[in-house]
């Protein structure tokens, strides 16, 4: 009976966790074959700003040391600008870094034309 009383009890605390996995949406790849992606479950909007998780995979891109970023950006929809606020590479050897850029660090740039960044800030800015 106590068993019982126990794995209802994990069960509902399992069922009432929040779930850590990613919702990855593809949006382009780019000439040199990295893919990028935006994670849905992140997204916040405040205004004409949308904040989100950016994931570029660069397995087939050889240009680059890393397999793969992940990077927080902050998209300024009417403007059509973009800030980076943090930034975590991946490499082939297992090793990662990341940087959070304090708020003097960071720079809001136009998001070019025809690019995987354009691309970007049309499907998050929806």
């Amino acid at each position: 009976m106590k068993l019982n009383k126990l794995i209802t009890a994990a069960a509902l605390l399992m069922a009432a966790a929040p779930a850590l996995a990613a919702n990855w949406v593809y949006v382009t790849t780019n000439d040199v074959g990295s893919d990028y992606y935006y994670d849905s479950d992140t997204i916040q909007r405040s205004g004409n700003q949308v904040t989100f998780w950016q994931k570029t995979d660069h397995s087939r891109d050889k240009t680059v040391k890393e397999r793969e970023s992940i990077d927080r950006y902050r998209f300024d929809c009417a403007m059509r600008t973009r800030t980076l606020l943090q930034v975590t590479n991946y490499y082939p050897d297992g090793n990662n870094e990341s940087y959070t850029f304090s708020t003097y660090e960071q720079k809001e740039n136009a998001v070019i034309p025809d690019t995987a960044g354009e691309s970007m800030l049309e499907a998050v800015c929806r």
